[in-house]
């Protein structure tokens, strides 16, 4: 396996796109952006999607589970998306 990080512009262009993209009215949405997030690594955009839980009463249930299961599976290491991989 020969995974690497995103060069550090590349991964602040997308991390500061996917965080004007996010809003939790669609399940899709989320499924998809926190899959982005995941998967690269960002960190600012992983934040605001954390600080989205603190407004719950306008997200759905399925939505809430989603975005804490992901918060879950990544931990502390969201910085680094292959952290697993490395051990």
């Amino acid at each position: 396996m020969t995974y690497e990080l995103l060069n550090t512009d590349i991964k602040s262009k997308i991390d500061e796109e996917l965080c004007k993209l996010w809003n939790t009215n669609s399940y899709e949405v989320v499924d998809v952006i926190l899959s982005i997030v995941l998967n690269l690594g960002l960190e600012k955009c992983f934040h605001q999607i954390k600080d989205s839980l603190e407004n719950i009463e306008s997200m759905s249930q399925e939505i809430k589970v989603e975005i804490e299961d992901a918060i879950e599976e990544v931990g502390d290491y969201i910085s680094n998306p292959y952290f697993k991989l490395e051990k």
